[in-house]
């Protein structure tokens, strides 16, 4: 994250960085946030809240 913050810190777009642990659920759904698992598979992360590809990731998994 911190390389994602020095690279674009000059960039004249409206970015937010928003560290999900110091706010509580309520707060983080009300401003769009979610928090995403992640799973690593294969030496590869996968981020999702998508239940059909958790779903293929944990079934290609096995």
């Amino acid at each position: 994250m911190p390389w994602l913050i020095f690279k674009h810190s000059l960039d004249k777009t409206r970015v937010n960085v928003v560290n999900a642990n110091h706010y509580q659920r309520s707060s983080l759904e009300e401003i769009g946030v979610y928090i995403t698992p992640a799973f690593r598979i294969d030496n590869q992360s996968y981020n999702t809240i998508d239940v059909s590809k958790i779903e293929r990731l944990w079934n290609s998994s096995k």
